[in-house]
């Protein structure tokens, strides 16, 4: 029994394998010569460039709807500026002004605090005398328009008081002579002469610690009465010219008035007694009873007005 013999397209089928397909070749793109004239050409919108990525058109950027524009931001810009500039300054000024009122107030403050516990007590004591005075005279006043509002006292009451407000005006005025409780200043210059200033310093300080009558005279010259008009002046041979008359040291002053208020006015730190020592000189006070006060003033004669009846 023989074999039946196979088909030869059979066999071939049985045979065969299939093989992979190889992948087609791709070639290089050739370098381009740096002289070519492709290699200075930008690529274009929407291909790829060296590194392989695609260009995206660029976009101007514009301001946004509704916003300010740069130039019309820099007017603002420079009125703000201008605006923070002025308010330092403003700042600045106050800071200095009230800098200085500080400074001065901490000057006023330091002179009390380095005074001594006993120029301190003897400061108030002299402020609480002129309060009493003070209101003394406010009570004085007040009991004289009383007693001049009365009808019952008559005309014999308002001749008193103005005879007697006459006699306190005429010592004011110095054309009347006066006498009482006060002190007398004997100013003895040093090395060199005693300046008007200080003279003068010593008759505001007398004067408002209540002085109402006071005269000055020196080693020649006659005494002065001393009021509110009265000149000091320096001369040129180191005396003092006080109401026209030459006085030279020396000089002698006469004060009607509280004594021991006057004298603590004299000796507050920094016044009249440590100026006169700082200048040289020696201030010498006592309190003689009673100081009498003889100069006068001659009154002056009225040029435009006339007393009536």
């Amino acid at each position: 029994m023989t074999d039946p013999t196979p088909d030869d397209d059979a066999v071939t089928e049985a045979i065969t394998v299939p093989l992979p397909t190889p992948a087609p070749a791709t070639r290089a793109p050739a370098p381009r010569s740096p002289a070519s004239p492709e290699a200075d050409d930008p690529p274009a919108v929407g291909e790829p460039d060296a590194t392989g990525r695609e260009l995206v058109p660029a976009r101007a950027v514009r301001p946004e709807a509704g916003g300010p524009s740069p130039a019309h931001r820099r007017p603002r810009e420079a009125s703000r500026r201008l605006w923070m500039k002025v308010t330092v300054v403003a700042l600045c000024a106050l800071l200095g002004v009230s800098l200085a009122a500080q400074l001065r107030r901490n000057e006023k403050d330091g002179a009390l605090a380095g005074a001594r516990q006993e120029d301190l007590v003897r400061i108030l004591d002299e402020l609480d005398s002129r309060e009493q005075r003070l209101r003394a005279e406010i009570a004085e006043l007040q009991e004289r328009r009383r007693t001049l509002s009365s009808a019952a006292e008559g005309s014999q009451t308002v001749q008193e008081d103005l005879e007697r407000r006459s006699e306190e005006l005429g010592i004011l005025a110095g054309t009347i002579p006066a006498e009482g409780e006060g002190l007398r200043l004997v100013f003895r210059p040093g090395s060199s002469a005693l300046g008007a200033e200080l003279i003068l310093d010593a008759v505001e300080e007398l004067r408002g610690a209540g002085a109402e009558a006071m005269q000055m005279g020196g080693r020649t010259g006659s005494p002065v009465r001393i009021v509110a008009a009265t000149a000091f002046l320096d001369t040129e041979n180191d005396h003092l010219l006080v109401g026209n008359h030459d006085l030279s040291g020396p000089y002698t002053l006469l004060a009607i008035g509280d004594p021991e208020t006057m004298r603590a006015a004299l000796a507050i730190p920094g016044g009249v007694v440590d100026s006169v020592e700082d200048a040289g000189g020696k201030l010498q006070i006592d309190a003689p009873d009673p100081v009498t006060v003889t100069a006068t003033l001659s009154p002056a004669t009225p040029r435009y007005a006339e007393p009536v009846d």
